[in-house]
This record gives structure tokens, C-alpha cells and sequence, in this order.
């Protein structure tokens, strides 16, 4: 019983389509876990902005996806998920655009030691 009155106080942060290492081809959503729902990051704000940064990335907006990442970057230097998308974005754009489009599929890849890798 305890475990389960835990549980109800769990809250979660999507954080987008990710290929892990082993599972090319196949995006999966990953989902952060929070032990309360009062985390900053869990802010309608903060989760609105990723939201958008998200939908931006998705769409290989990558100007603006940068920009976004960057904002929740400027409001946590320590969140993880923006700071990896940034990169992303980054590699991406320094790559050129024909090197995101047409196969762009809106995911992140990343190998076993968390590193970003560009998608094909």
C-alpha cells in the first residue's frame, strides 16, 4: 500500500522520439519521471515551451527549435533534454539543411554513452 500511495505522486515530462542504440529505425517516446509534480521543470510554462520547442524540432524548424532549447536552457542550466536537443539542433544545422531533409523523422539519436548523433 505504501508503494502504491507513492506512486499517486509521480509525475511525468515528455520529452520526445528517441533512438537508442540497438533499436535503429524505431523511435520510442521516453518520458522523464519526477517524484512530485511542484518540480520547476513541471511548470505550465516551462512544459508549454518545451512543447513548442518539441513541435519545432519535430518539424525540422531547427531555427526556431534552437531558440526554444535555449530559452529553457537560460531557466535551467541543468536540464538535460533541452541541452541534448540543443546539441542536436546544432549538429543538424551545422551540417545543412539537405543533411535533415527529406528523411527527417523528428527524433534524437543518441549512442550508449549519450552522445547526439545525426540521423541519416
Amino acid at each position: 500500500v505504501d508503494a502504491a500511495a507513492s506512486l499517486v505522486s509521480l509525475a511525468v515530462r515528455g520529452v520526445g522520439n528517441w533512438v537508442l542504440q540497438g533499436r535503429a529505425g524505431h523511435p520510442l517516446a521516453l518520458y522523464e519521471v519526477y517524484a512530485s509534480s511542484t518540480h520547476p521543470r513541471l511548470r505550465d510554462s516551462r512544459v508549454a515551451m518545451l512543447r513548442r520547442a518539441l513541435q519545432h524540432y519535430q518539424s525540422a524548424q531547427l531555427d526556431a527549435a534552437l531558440a526554444q532549447f535555449d530559452a529553457l536552457l537560460f531557466a535551467d542550466p541543468d536540464d538535460r533534454v533541452a541541452a541534448l536537443y540543443r546539441e542536436s539542433c546544432r549538429l543538424h544545422l551545422s551540417a545543412g539543411r539537405s543533411r535533415v531533409l527529406p528523411s527527417w523523422s523528428g527524433s534524437v539519436s543518441v549512442d550508449k554513452s549519450g552522445v547526439v548523433q545525426l540521423l541519416a
